[in-house]
């Protein structure tokens, strides 16, 4: 293999290690990283681009590359590089076996950006499904992908897993050493030797059919690299980080943190991502290969507070307590203690504990009082204490609690945005005078907080529900009007509009928490008519005022039997409005409306039957987890039925059937579904399934005669 001079010049070089021993110094735990030799075992492809583009790997047959465009050959970091003008210059490198590596991968390069022009800019791919070293986005910095690897699920947004993104800026004219490892258990990305993003990884990666490209992605075209490349390996191991910066042509580098530091440092944002599988993850592939370091102790802090969140979130409370003591027992002396507790406190305030809340707030400040989570537990405190008074509806000691925490902490900048949750509470409580005064406090005091203006709003919204409740609706009609008139370009408007109509809804049932029995039409429309401005006046709001307004505007309609008003309401909020959290049960609730106009024959049947079938689809498919899917499975399955669409039919039954549990299975649907089968000519099914039917059914029941009948005439045809 041919030897290169180092052309990195040793000023660089030593400022580049200055640079980071400075760091190092500055907090006193940084790491020597010694440079280790790298023999050529595993090296699948060289490219050193000394006047030409060949593979100096040794391998026979070695994996020469193929120029495209019109590249350059220019100074580089050890002799030439080769320069890539990012519109039609890259190498193809071809789609030998070698390059097909799933269990271990280096690819290792120097680079040097000219123009970060286009997204995804590569430096070397093979492909875009199996592995790639590139630009990450748009960004300026870079990505390592292994696609195959992901150890987590990817929603279809964000950070894919099976990737680890750099955070240093690249685009800045220099050269910079860039390596992505995976060993079976993670992703590594080294910028410059140091560690820049890790990420727990699974499986394998993924061979593509594309060809290995450098500045060029096969799969992907129009990638191409506008820079410098040099000195490009492909290895089929992964490489140490001694290795790593041996590549570099150094004795070594300081680390601003050692390793399991900077793991558990690249964790800690995940965590702050609120990427927390990823975050646990790297904790545990902490654990697993430094168990003994305090960073293991770090990692096994955040591993158990995540535990007891889980465990909030569950309502398993007394399972969640014998953990925290645990925790508190075994890491009480960890410096992310104080901020563990704040957090499983601030989780605990959730489901409305808050005298669990407010005893680990205490004990924050009396075990950590110089933390500064301290600080906000001293506040967080007395605070979680006036959301259990309200709880308790002892509004008037809550009153007291809130005119202390006001004289006790003046200045505290989340005062204001906590006296206006406390008047939430008390408005949702019906507490509207309490809550005006308070509403009225924020206004005023605190003009310039961000919650001023809400507050603002929110004087009138209580005053229109106050004489709401009192019966005094011209007065409540008045002051809607005001407040329309006043803020009608302030996007926190709908919201408050919707309420005061929701005021007149629940008004309308005979039971407003269950809201089923209609004792006033007249309230119906009048709540009706209030959304119905909101949709009229700001159709383009992104406010959850309007998204209430479709939904609940398209409810009244269907209470009123208006069901053709109702479907147009349901079809805005459907289309509009995918991500609102009742479009499902608006599938669900259109369908209903068809239904009813089906039946009393204001839609014919051909035109209704497949609105129908199209809203309960819509839900099965996109919703299959929420549970209306449920009742829509059965009514897809009666409607084909119906129709003598066996196939469709039999599936929605077995839908339903498997969503539904074992004491929940009910002996029409299991003798429909054995009719179904029959009707498919599939007996030996129907036949287990009308055994089904008869073990579960009551002995005497209507159905079970004819169900044996039907058994004994099939298993007859099938013998």
């Amino acid at each position: 293999m041919a030897k290169k001079s180092l052309l990195l010049s040793s000023f660089t070089l030593s400022l580049l290690c200055l640079q980071m021993a400075g760091v190092c110094f500055a907090n006193g735990a940084g790491q020597t990283i010694v440079a280790a030799p790298v023999n050529s075992a595993g090296l699948v492809a060289h490219y050193q681009f000394e006047g030409n583009a060949g593979d100096s790997s040794g391998l026979d047959p070695p994996a020469h590359g193929v120029l495209a465009g019109n590249p350059a050959y220019k100074a580089g970091v050890f002799g030439q590089a080769i320069a890539l003008d990012g519109d039609g210059d890259y190498v193809k490198c071809g789609n030998g076996s070698l390059f097909s590596l799933t269990d271990q991968l280096t690819v290792a390069a120097w680079v040097k950006i000219n123009d970060f022009d286009k997204k995804w800019q590569t430096i070397v791919s093979k492909g875009d499904d199996s592995w790639r070293l590139a630009r990450a986005g748009d960004s300026d910095s870079i990505e390592f992908a292994c696609n195959g690897t992901a150890a987590t699920k990817w929603p279809g947004w964000g950070e894919i897993p099976w990737a680890v993104l750099a955070a240093t800026n690249v685009n800045d004219g220099k050269w910079q050493h860039v390596v992505g490892v995976f060993d079976g258990q993670a992703l590594y990305l080294y910028i410059d030797g140091v560690l820049e993003a890790a990420k727990a990884a699974a499986k394998s990666i993924d061979v593509g059919k594309y060809e290995v490209c450098i500045g060029e992605n096969a799969q992907a075209t129009g990638r191409q690299w506008n820079g410098f490349i040099d000195d490009v390996r492909i290895y089929n191991r992964a490489l140490s980080h001694a290795q790593i910066v041996g590549l570099m042509g150094t004795s070594e580098i300081e680390l601003p943190l050692p390793v399991p530091a900077k793991l558990y440092d690249i964790a800690k944002r995940y965590d702050g991502q609120k990427k927390h599988e990823e975050a646990e993850a790297l904790c545990e592939l902490i654990l697993q290969q430094y168990p003994d370091g305090p960073d293991a102790d770090d990692a096994q802090l955040y591993l158990s507070k995540r535990n007891i969140l889980s465990l909030i979130d569950s309502k398993d409370y007394t399972e969640a307590q014998a953990v925290l003591d645990n925790l508190v027992a075994d890491f009480g002396d960890r410096p992310d203690m104080p901020e563990a507790l704040h957090t499983i406190a601030g989780r605990y305030e959730l489901p409305g504990k808050y005298e669990e809340a407010k005893s680990l707030y205490e004990q924050i400040v009396e075990l950590y009082p110089d933390s500064p989570y301290a600080a906000k537990a001293r506040f967080d405190g007395p605070e979680i204490n006036v959301f259990f008074l309200i709880a308790s509806k002892k509004y008037a000691e809550a009153q007291e609690a809130i005119d202390k925490l006001t004289a006790d902490f003046p200045k505290y900048p989340g005062l204001p945005g906590s006296l206006y949750w406390f008047a939430k509470r008390l408005d949702s409580a019906g507490q509207y005078e309490q809550a005006g005064n308070i509403y009225q406090q924020v206004a005023w005091q605190y003009p310039d907080d961000a919650h001023a203006a809400k507050a603002l709003i929110a004087v009138s919204k209580v005053d229109a529900l106050s004489l709401i409740q009192s019966g005094d609706d011209a007065a409540a009609e008045k002051v809607l009007d005001n407040l329309i008139a006043d803020f009608n370009d302030n996007p926190d408007l709908p919201e408050a509009v919707f309420a005061i109509g929701e005021k007149y809804y629940y008004k309308a049932f005979e039971d407003p928490r269950r809201c089923i029995i209609v004792k006033s039409q007249q309230h119906l429309n009048k709540a009706k008519d209030i959304w119905e401005r909101i949709i009229a006046q700001w159709p383009q709001s992104q406010s959850i005022g309007l998204k209430h307004a479709y939904y609940f505007s398209a409810a009244c309609y269907r209470r009123l039997g208006e069901y053709e008003n109702a479907i147009e309401y349901y079809q805005k909020l459907i289309r509009d409005c995918p991500d609102y959290a009742f479009t499902w049960i608006a599938h669900y609730l259109m369908g209903e409306c068809y239904e009813k106009l089906r039946n009393s024959g204001s839609l014919p049947v051909s035109e209704a039957d497949p609105k129908i079938e199209q809203a309960y689809k819509a839900l099965v498919e996109k919703y299959p987890d929420r549970g209306l899917a449920k009742p829509a499975a059965l009514k897809l399955g009666r409607l084909n039925f119906q129709r003598g669409q066996w196939l469709d039919a039999a599936m929605y039954f077995e839908l339903f059937l498997e969503k539904s549990t074992q004491n929940e299975k009910p002996s029409r649907i299991l003798y429909q579904l054995g009719q179904t089968y029959e009707k498919l000519g599939q007996f030996d099914i129907a036949v287990e399934v009308y055994k089904q039917l008869i073990e579960m059914a009551e002995p005497r029941e209507a159905l079970v005669k004819d169900v044996k009948a039907r058994l004994e005439k099939l298993e007859g045809q099938i013998k």
